[in-house]
């Protein structure tokens, strides 16, 4: 091909990469040869290459936004994470209702004022700071009972992750089988948890943007369920226990783009 040919094919080239908005004229001219035409073949090679990574952009952003569909869709159908734990058994993580986000925001809480509390009363042991007189149980074993404390609650949240629907099971206190899961699956099932729960949300920037309420503000929760439940002919309760808030969540910004967001 001769020189005069590939400049004619990146001069198209650009202005359809232009046209579609896929890289901006200082990235364009970055790359074009400093002499212009009279640069060499090498450099207009190189150029034509760098116009068609620019146009394969569209590529890119189209699977992004057919991740984000399916992330989308995974959210509205309230599809649950499945995982296979080290002993081979099989568990499905399900998103939740904001009842039982609730109870969850209150448990992950407590395992932080413990686990703040264990790491104050070591750092104090090993420091010399406390003394065995100081309190009447020995700090180790104050140690060892918090620390079996934060594993009990850990259990209990994996468990309740991993309880079928959208609500919380009947004792949400009682760990079960999953107070012997590996620490690993424990963290696997918190990812997860996390994914269902609020991570699916992530992909709605890939299909609408939010906006702000009048005057920069945001909706409350309160003002959001009443709302929804005004909309929907739903009691606000119904729709606090009964359906998981990242569907509706996802339900509500993508029929109405440009919904406040959530504090």
């Amino acid at each position: 091909m001769r020189k005069k040919h590939l400049i004619g094919k990146c001069e198209i080239l650009r202005s359809d990469v232009d046209a579609r908005g896929l890289a901006s004229a200082d990235e364009m001219d970055a790359e074009m040869p400093e002499r212009g035409k009279r640069g060499t073949m090498e450099e207009w090679i190189h150029y034509h290459a760098n116009l068609v990574a620019f146009r394969r952009r569209e590529e890119w952003h189209s699977t992004t936004r057919d991740a984000a569909e399916e992330r989308m869709l995974a959210a509205l159908d309230e599809v649950p994470i499945e995982l296979k734990l080290l002993d081979g058994t099989d568990v499905a993580v399900h998103p939740k209702s904001h009842n039982a986000l609730m109870w969850f925001r209150s448990r992950d809480w407590l395992v932080g004022w413990i686990s703040s509390r264990v790491e104050a009363l070591q750092h104090a042991a090993n420091t010399g700071e406390l003394e065995h007189s100081d309190i009447p149980v020995p700090p180790p074993e104050l140690v060892e009972d918090g620390t079996s404390r934060i594993a009990f609650e850990l259990a209990c949240m994996a468990s309740e992750a991993c309880h079928p629907g959208v609500a919380l099971s009947d004792d949400p206190d009682d760990p079960g089988r999953f107070a012997d899961v590996d620490p690993v699956d424990i963290v696997r099932i918190h990812r997860a948890y996390s994914e269902v729960n609020g991570g699916r949300l992530e992909a709605l920037d890939a299909l609408v943007k939010p906006t702000k309420g009048e005057g920069g503000g945001r909706l409350s929760w309160s003002v959001f369920y009443a709302t929804l439940a005004k909309t929907m002919s739903v009691p606000a309760r119904e729709l606090m226990d009964k359906h998981s808030t990242v569907a509706l969540l996802a339900s509500s910004r993508l029929s109405v783009p440009d919904m406040p967001e959530l504090d």
